[in-house]
């Protein structure tokens, strides 16, 4: 029976870049967006800004945000040996207040406060003054009837890093290896990694000191457990600080709600009513004056597109002058923006690399100071999770209880795990420098997390790495290699594992199938790394998908998947005659694959492969069915389909429209089939004999793939011109007769297609000319039903007309052939 089309069970409406269409969710939750691309299966890897922040942009677009306070009960929490109990932040709050009221504490917050010139001149008062309290006050804090964990001995601190480069590999889709560059202004690490990049072999003292001036070396990503990334606003002194300070909120700052913004974070409120122990908070504010809160207020109205971020307050002096930026940072804003992505965006940046830098990390944490105030920053595999502002002149207590528990989490709070991150942990351990781990044994299996094949930068998704693996005992025959993928799976999809069985056990010992379907040899998932945790734990609603036919949605999130398998070669790196025979062989075992509903659903070039057999050398594999369905399986609750760079320039065009985009689009065999084409097109257009000619065919580089409704308005137009392809070689022959044949078949249907529309339409007008007859009466387009066994036969009816010119046709074409006119004209 075919797949109809189902409303409550259908993709997720959201922003038409490349996000995940995901099934629609319940009313009273947001809406989902677990996978939004760049996914580590399409990424980007680059070492331009301009090309990376319009994808950093789209994840962290739609982040969650929280309290300050909510964040500082969170990491509590985490240091806490027990549970922790209500009213244990006030209690950490009246701890701290000595070490804030100190004389050295204010005589450093004095420094920072003081008017600058540059940026820069604000890093050595804040590394040395947070530095100072974190090693001689807060360290050996003890908290009056609650039980924390004694500070880390690895001894965290802040480091200036500005004019220091951290970079970082990455694979790219033909394998080219490309470099990425960053300059974190400031950065959270271990007082070995320091020693280490400062060249201090010993002395916390020495180090301590060294930590305010740039390294001679250069950290790397993995050197890093939170970054400081500031942004100036006002070169004036900052906010005066209270004669004391007390538990009180004394200022209330908001989120940062567009991300795209270059504005200051505004002020909402000042308190109306004080403690009796602290100053009241009026006199605090009149010292701001003209300075950097009024400027955020002032600044915040200026700027037309934040506009919906009008501050709620007044402003703090009462003042009626506009303060404007000086003309040293208004005239250095003109330079940089065009180079710098916005605040929050470059923090995000910073978010990926960190979740990018091994297999299996969870989270990554950092910190956005504009000015005096501070917000965190908690990135995952769903996004990112912002605090409101805290303004740490005024509320310093609350910034020193943030330091309180970043100096007691452990290694495995910052998304470094035992196991899988073994030679970073070292290094954060030891002074001695960075070697790699030894492989981690899995069952029959050693997992060398040291040597990547693929990874990709990217903050949301699947966040797909890939690294070498070998089987501990193989058997006679049986080769000894394999990779091993992590990935960050929805947990409602179907493990690929299972789907992959599904498919071989319903071919029936069909080789046709069995013999093109990738050997997964062990598959396992690690719940610990679920995104759901640290997003329970910090209040957030989770979010649901919609079931149909039920009264509850499911739960989603993500958690990490691990998949172990053969190692395979790349089909488009063997030469122009064996990818056109590997082709129809993944042609072949889709189609019997979608016939027993089994649905890849994600087709690109990167996931045809070839496993290399001595038996067969051209035994091609259709691989990674992380993202397919089953769509036989009674429970299914995932019927959507995900949307990633990798995908783009290969999905159909009917799937690249709004309605698809929205989940009113069913997702057919014909779809996956026009995926296929766009691949072999692809291939003749940018390979020549294994070898990567152009990195898109000619013609058609302007397709915008992280704008897929763009993407397939431009791929539409190329149809309807009927323009003819342009191979990477001469060597083509063949191959460049069937890739052009082809999409004269993709022009025809799509003509053929919308030529009906156009009856219907037409027919539905006359029909209904009458009274009261208007668009909103018109009937809906009639769904069209899934029939892979009429498609099937009808390409192979246009294929063999051309088996005289393409001979290899012959070699894969069905025995039971008929003529597509058999099956009745269907499309």
């Amino acid at each position: 029976m075919s797949e109809k089309r189902r409303l409550s069970d259908a993709n997720e409406a959201g922003s038409h870049r490349p996000s995940t269409p995901e099934s629609r969710l319940t009313a009273d939750v947001a809406a989902l967006s677990l996978q939004a691309a760049p996914t580590a299966s399409g990424g980007f890897t680059s070492t331009r800004v301009q090309e990376v922040c319009p994808w950093i942009a789209d994840d962290i677009e739609k982040h969650d945000t929280c309290s300050f306070d909510t964040v500082l009960r969170y990491l509590l929490g985490r240091v806490h040996k027990g549970s922790t109990p209500s009213g244990c932040l006030e209690k950490v709050l009246q701890a701290v207040l000595p070490i804030a009221n100190s004389a050295k504490v204010r005589q450093g917050l004095e420094k920072y406060r003081k008017a600058v010139s540059v940026e820069a001149e604000r890093y050595a008062p804040f590394v040395g003054t947070f530095n100072d309290a974190l090693a001689q006050q807060l360290k050996n804090l003890s908290i009056p009837g609650e039980d924390f964990l004694p500070a880390n001995q690895l001894d965290v601190l802040f480091c200036q890093n500005a004019e220091k480069t951290i970079t970082s590999d990455y694979t790219s889709p033909s394998g080219e290896q490309l470099r990425t560059v960053r300059k974190p202004d400031l950065i959270l690490t271990t007082i070995h990694a320091a020693c280490r990049c400062y060249g201090i072999e010993s002395g916390a003292g020495r180090v301590f000191e060294a930590a305010t001036r740039q390294p001679p070396d250069n950290f790397t990503w993995h050197d890093i457990l939170s970054f400081v990334e500031m942004k100036i606003y006002s070169t004036t002194a900052l906010s005066a600080l209270p004669s004391k300070y007390s538990t009180f909120l004394q200022c209330q700052y908001d989120t940062i709600r567009d991300v795209r913004s270059r504005s200051a974070t505004p002020l909402l409120k000042a308190p109306e009513q004080v403690p009796a122990s602290g100053n009241p908070a009026k006199c605090v504010k009149k010292e701001h004056n003209v300075h950097s809160d009024e400027l955020r207020l002032r600044t915040l109205r200026s700027r037309a597109n934040d506009a919906q971020r009008t501050s709620t307050g007044s402003s703090p002096s009462g003042s009626g002058a506009e303060p404007t930026l000086s003309p040293s940072i208004a005239e250095s804003q003109k330079v940089v923006e065009s180079e710098r992505a916005p605040p929050a965006i470059q923090c995000a940046i910073y978010g990926a690399e960190m979740l990018s830098r091994a297999p299996v990390v969870p989270c990554a944490m950092g910190m956005l100071v504009q000015d005096d105030v501070v917000h965190v920053w908690i990135y995952d595999r769903e996004g990112g999770i912002q605090s409101t502002g805290l303004n740490f002149l005024t509320d310093l207590p609350r910034f020193l209880v943030l330091l309180f528990a970043m100096q007691r989490l452990q290694l495995k709070d910052w998304g470094f795990i035992d196991d899988y991150d073994l030679g970073a942990i070292a290094a954060l351990r030891e002074t001695e420098p960075r070697k790699s781990p030894s492989p981690v044994k899995v069952d029959q299996f050693y997992i060398d997390t040291a040597v990547s094949i693929h990874r990709s930068l990217s903050l949301k998704g699947r966040g797909t790495y890939v690294v070498r693996a070998r089987h501990a005992r193989p058997s006679d025959g049986q080769s000894p290699h394999f990779v091993a993928k992590f990935s960050w799976a929805d947990c409602s999809r179907l493990p690929e594992h299972e789907l992959v069985q599904h498919g071989i056990d319903r071919a029936a010992g069909n080789e046709a199938i069995t013999k093109h379907t990738p050997h997964i040899a062990h598959s396992f998932e690690l719940w610990g790394c679920a995104t759901r945790t640290v997003r329970a734990a910090l209040g957030i609603p989770p979010k649901h998908r919609l079931q149909p036919d039920r009264s509850e949605g499911a739960e989603v999130y993500r958690i990490l998947r691990v998949t172990i398998v053969e190692w395979m070669e790349h089909l488009s790196t063997f030469s122009n005659e064996r990818f056109l025979r590997g082709w129809f062989q993944a042609l072949i075992a889709h189609y019997y694959n979608w016939r027993n509903g089994v649905q890849h659903r994600a087709i690109s070039l990167d996931n045809l492969m070839c496993c290399g057999k001595d038996e067969d050398p051209d035994c091609a594999v259709l691989n990674d069915w992380d993202l397919g369905i089953d769509a036989k399986d009674p429970n299914l609750t995932h019927t959507g389909f995900e949307v990633t760079v990798r995908t783009v320039p290969f999905m159909a065009i009917d799937l690249l429209t709004r309605e698809a985009l929205d989940g009113e689009v069913a997702v057919l065999y014909r779809h996956d089939l026009e995926a296929l084409i766009w691949v072999l097109i692809w291939a003749v257009c940018c390979y020549d004999n294994g070898k990567m000619v152009y990195t898109v065919p000619q013609g058609i580089y302007s397709w915008n793939v992280r704008d897929p409704l763009s993407c397939g308005d431009k791929k539409y137009a190329f149809l309807a011109r009927c323009e003819s392809i342009q191979p990477a070689s001469d060597n083509w022959g063949e191959g460049y007769k069937l890739a052009q044949h082809l999409l004269d078949y993709l022009a025809g249907k799509y003509a053929d297609r919308m030529a009906k529309a156009v009856v219907v339409r037409r027919e539905a007008w006359f029909r209904g000319s009458g009274p009261g007859f208007s668009h909103q009466t018109m009937p809906h387009e009639q769904e069209e039903e899934d029939d892979p066994e009429h498609v099937w036969y009808e390409l192979w009816a246009h294929l063999k007309i051309l088996k005289e010119l393409v001979p290899c046709i012959a070699d894969f074409m069905p025995k039971d052939l008929r003529k597509a006119g058999d099956t009745g004209d269907k499309q």
